[in-house]
């Protein structure tokens, strides 16, 4: 027989408790970026998007990448820490990197408001990365 359950939020709501602010029928904002990378040195940081503001709640942070070397790898974080969401994520062919964030609250550590993203490995292309970062308020 089938089992009925209910997720935290649902359980929140049949009991009348107040659900925080982004985690129920929030408007997913989105503030994006390109940087194009021509003779970008070895470890690299690129500041993108406009700091986001405090109580923000990431949820998904999404880059289209050209191809790159072998070797070359992208980590997509904060000022606060450069690996926040995603360590050494290979660029060596060209893609798209997805990475859920589970409600990463902005304001947690300082400089947390803004993303940045880290090379290792020199980068060459003619094609910019775009730079995507989703979140509710």
């Amino acid at each position: 027989m089938a089992v009925a359950v209910k997720g935290a939020n649902k359980t929140k709501y049949d009991a009348g408790t107040l659900i925080e602010n982004g985690e129920g029928q929030a408007q997913m904002l989105v503030s994006s970026d390109s940087y194009l990378a021509t003779n970008l040195a070895d470890a690299a940081t690129i500041s993108v998007c406009n700091p986001l503001p405090a109580g923000a709640k990431i949820q998904l942070i999404v880059i289209k990448h050209p191809a790159f070397a072998t070797g070359r790898t992208l980590s997509i974080g904060t000022a606060a820490s450069a690996t926040a969401f995603a360590a050494t994520q290979s660029i060596a062919a060209a893609g798209t990197l997805v990475i859920p964030c589970g409600n990463y609250v902005v304001g947690t550590t300082a400089n947390d408001d803004q993303m940045v993203v880290l090379t290792a490995g020199t980068c060459n292309s003619a094609t910019a990365l775009q730079y995507s970062v989703f979140y509710t308020l």
